[in-house]
C-alpha cells in the first residue's frame, strides 16, 4: 500500500484497521516521487515523499496494535540524533527516518509533535 498523510488519527487508524485484519506488516520505505507537485514545493513542512507499507496476510491478527509513542523528551531527542547525522534533512526527512524505524516496532510519534519539535530543534 502506498500511503501518507499529516494527520495523526488517519495513521493510527489505518495502521490498526489493516493489522485488526489479520496483516502483519512485513515492511515500510520511503517512496520518493519523480517530480513534485507546487503544494509540496511551496506548502511548509509538505511531505514530499508516499510510504509504502508491505504487509502479509497472517489470517488472523498476529501483529500487536500501534500506540502513541508521547515521551516528548525522547522525540526531541531522537530527533537531535538524527539532524546530528543528516544536517541537510528537512522535516519530511526525519518523518520519514522515524516511521521507518518505530511503526515496525509497534509505536508511531504524531505527526503534529514531529513537526512542533522539528520547528523547536531546527530553528
Amino acid at each position: 500500500m502506498a500511503f501518507n498523510s499529516l494527520d495523526d488519527r488517519t495513521w493510527l487508524d489505518t495502521l490498526n484497521i489493516i493489522t485488526r485484519h489479520g496483516f502483519k506488516l512485513h515492511d515500510i520505505v520511503p517512496l520518493s516521487y519523480s517530480a513534485t507537485s507546487v503544494i509540496q514545493d511551496n506548502r511548509k513542512n509538505a511531505l514530499k515523499t508516499d510510504f509504502v507499507l508491505t504487509f502479509k496476510n497472517e489470517g488472523r491478527s498476529t501483529q500487536s496494535e500501534i500506540v502513541y509513542q508521547n515521551d516528548a523528551a525522547a522525540l526531541r531527542a531522537k530527533i537531535a540524533q538524527i539532524l546530528h547525522c543528516h544536517p541537510d534533512y528537512e522535516v519530511y526527512n526525519v518523518i520519514n527516518e522515524l516511521f521507518t524505524e518505530t511503526i515496525p516496532k509497534g509505536y508511531i510519534h504524531k505527526v503534529s509533535h514531529i513537526i512542533k519539535a522539528c520547528a523547536e530543534i531546527m530553528k
